[in-house]
């Protein structure tokens, strides 16, 4: 069965207030973008970049690597990543967003040890500390890590194809990758991965040298 890794990287990142989008900033020689192309690549048969600059040139070359033109939307995006898979129902499929580029073996080792047949992977992060829930600054709901599991949602996600196949028409109602494990929790069984810092997203300018820098020889 081959593997295969959709990486979004579509977005604008306008709160990084670059000029270019995050993923093709350049850090230590390398955007970050390829930066992620180079602590995964070894792991699958093919990886689609799904972009909306399909030029960008990556320093070092990968032969199992190509971009994909992005959607109009993040969920648009992911189909036609989809999409560009040959043999869709023989394939491990990953999702995953070029603004968290310092994934690496673990975290893919992990995920695929916990795939299992009707199943899909989601990352998650432990909270340490209750979560609260307002509404327009007034306090709603607060849920206390005593009680019960609370995770924070991370990326990437694991899918087999044949799944993302044979649920294709759910999956175009949802607004983005996020939304795809509620919508097919009746169908698929969804197994939580625990991750660290590895999977941390860059949001702000100062992460990309916090998150880059900190997480760079944890292959």
């Amino acid at each position: 069965m081959q593997t295969i890794a959709i990486i979004l990287a579509g977005g604008v990142g306008t709160r990084t207030k670059l000029k270019e989008p995050k993923q093709y900033f350049i850090h230590d020689g390398l955007s970050v973008l390829e930066h992620l192309i180079s602590r995964v690549a070894f792991f699958f048969d093919q990886i689609f970049i799904v972009s909306r600059d399909l030029t960008h040139v990556l320093v070092h070359e990968y032969d199992n690597v190509a971009f994909v033109s992005s959607g109009t939307t993040r969920l648009g995006s992911i189909q036609n990543g989809i999409q560009a898979v040959d043999n869709l129902a023989d394939s491990i499929v990953m999702i995953h967003d070029a603004a968290r580029p310092m994934i690496g073996k673990q975290i893919l080792d992990d995920h695929l040890k916990a795939l299992k047949p009707e199943s899909a992977t989601i990352s998650v992060m432990r909270q340490s500390q209750g979560v609260l829930i307002g509404e327009c600054g007034i306090l709603k709901r607060f849920y206390s890590h005593k009680s019960s599991e609370i995770y924070q949602a991370m990326l990437p996600q694991f899918y087999y194809g044949v799944d993302l196949r044979k649920h294709a028409t759910k999956i175009m109602t949802a607004n983005d990758d996020f939304d795809i494990p509620e919508i097919l929790q009746q169908d698929l069984t969804f197994r939580l991965v625990e991750v660290d810092h590895r999977a941390e997203k860059i949001t702000y300018y100062e992460d990309i040298t916090r998150i880059l820098d900190v997480t760079k020889q944890d292959i």
